[in-house]
């Protein structure tokens, strides 16, 4: 709901907040979120019996994962962000 004096956000806003400030942030979360999983796996592959997650941890550090890791939390970001725009308006 938008008052009647209420000044919209320009196009160029708008842009910058989706394509700059969330596409960074969901880069940023997907980025560290995949490599501090990877060094979970590391550390736990190094005590004794779980040696068999050294494949897991290879795997977690592989560029292809970080990106997936990347699409994921962005697709998460834009539906978190969608929601709470749901429930202010």
């Amino acid at each position: 709901m938008t008052e009647e004096g209420a000044k919209q956000p320009s196009v160029a806003a708008r842009m910058y907040q989706r394509y700059v400030v969330t596409a960074m942030s969901s880069m940023a979360f997907g980025l560290f979120g995949s490599l501090i999983i990877g060094v979970v796996f590391v550390q736990l592959a190094k005590i004794h019996g779980l040696a068999f997650l050294t494949n897991i941890a290879d795997v977690t550090q592989q560029p292809l994962v970080i990106g997936g890791a990347i699409g994921a939390a962005n697709y998460a970001l834009d539906q978190h962000t969608s929601f709470a725009l749901e429930q202010i308006t």
